[in-house]
């Protein structure tokens, strides 16, 4: 664990005008290091979540935006391009950066030595900063080589069929300025800062990130991306798109093996009860014995970060419909009711490993934040779920099954 407890210090609430301790937070802060020192709610500005972590000799900035029903194409080749303004200045200091899509959020983060967070704070304004062209044209034809490789694996198909990818569109970069807009206007950022940060400090240095609340978006609809209001994409629909496989000289790519596939829900990233399903199934799916199958599970896919893929590969197509019809038996009640109690401990050992780097406390705290209020009461969440969190799992999982393949 975080080693480290955060001693209680007023909250200086005069710069910004009204800056204000959120409510799940108090006014004081609390010796836990699985929980914020503050929650500060800046008008018209980001939440800002601070924890001091005393003792710890580096310091970490990660900065989220809500992904709405935006493309993840898109806003991959957001975070790519901004990671990569952001990298010289990174490299001066020897901080790490980081940037992706998780939980349905837009993410960027930072760790360095804990003296340099002037150096820190000021890297996270420039990943969250408006999108230049500079480099954008090698960052979109990487999304779109990408998208076109979703085409030619039976796994990528699968990934495709989920939605949040324009399969052989590609991302573009009017559609990533509009992104930036929406998701990055200042009161819809959250900002978490790990290390040594006086609240006037942080107020200073991370109020004014992102986009004008006021002026950043002139309105009209996102690019609507997955399965929301049940739509029902389509494996060939994501083909039609991406036309046929290829090879890098333009010749049809060799057939793929046999295979069966699957989409599902298992309940979205913050619900318990479908971080314990996720942990039972890989338990099940360690334990069944299939020598000439290749399974392929992957979860967290889709723009709110919901779906799972499962993929089953052979030689022969009654092996992968049997091995696919295996791995999907796992998620029954019955199944699931085998394993549960063992998957709950795992899922809340996974959690407290996680929580004990810096990098991973600043992401279950962005996954958490306003929901279990915190990373103390998301392990306890997880640690507790029960035969209430196995019923919505296995329902979500039942209500939302889609099967791909030779047969399908």
């Amino acid at each position: 664990m975080l080693a480290f407890a955060a001693p209680a210090a007023p909250l200086d609430g005069t710069m910004r005008g009204a800056a204000v301790p959120a409510q799940e937070a108090g006014e004081t802060a609390r010796a836990d290091p699985l929980a914020p020192d503050r929650v500060l709610a800046v008008p018209n500005g980001p939440a800002l979540v601070l924890e001091e972590a005393p003792g710890l000799p580096v310091a970490g900035i990660r900065v989220s935006a809500p992904l709405d029903l935006h493309r993840v194409d898109d806003a991959r080749a957001l975070v790519e391009l901004a990671v990569g303004r952001a990298r010289p200045l990174a490299e001066l200091i020897g901080a790490s950066l980081r940037g992706g899509v998780a939980d349905g959020r837009i993410w960027y983060q930072v760790i360095g030595d804990r003296r340099d967070m002037d150096e820190l704070a000021w890297i996270a304004r420039i990943l969250a900063g408006r999108p230049t062209r500079q480099g954008s044209r090698a960052v979109l034809a990487r999304q779109r080589a990408r998208d076109d490789r979703l085409a030619e694996t039976p796994h990528g198909r699968v990934v495709a069929a989920i939605g949040g990818s324009g399969a052989g569109e590609g991302a573009a970069f009017a559609r990533i300025e509009r992104l930036w807009a929406r998701t990055h206007a200042r009161n819809r950022l959250r900002v978490f800062v790990l290390g040594a940060a006086a609240v006037p400090v942080a107020l200073a240095d991370l109020s004014f990130l992102g986009a004008d609340a006021a002026g950043g978006w002139q309105g009209g609809r996102p690019e609507a991306a997955g399965r929301e209001g049940g739509s029902e994409p389509s494996w060939t629909d994501a083909s039609r798109r991406a036309g046929e496989p290829r090879d890098a000289s333009g010749a049809a790519a060799p057939p793929t093996p046999a295979w069966a596939a699957a989409f599902f829900s298992l309940g979205l990233p913050h619900d318990p009860g479908a971080l314990v399903a996720r942990q039972a199934l890989a338990a099940g799916l360690r334990d069944l014995r299939l020598p000439r199958v290749v399974l392929r599970v992957q979860h967290g896919l889709g723009a709110d970060g919901r779906w799972t893929a499962l993929t089953a590969t052979a030689r022969a197509q009654r092996d992968a419909d049997a091995a696919l019809a295996a791995a999907l038996a796992l998620l029954s009640e019955e199944e699931l009711a085998a394993r549960w109690s063992a998957a709950a401990e795992a899922a809340r050992n996974d959690l407290a490993a996680t929580a004990a780097t810096p990098a991973g406390w600043l992401s279950l705290a962005d996954r958490w934040h306003g929901r279990a209020g915190d990373v103390r009461g998301a392990l306890a969440r997880v640690g507790a779920a029960g035969s209430r969190e196995r019923s919505a799992a296995v329902q979500a999982f039942e209500s939302t099954l889609s099967r791909m393949g030779a047969g399908w």
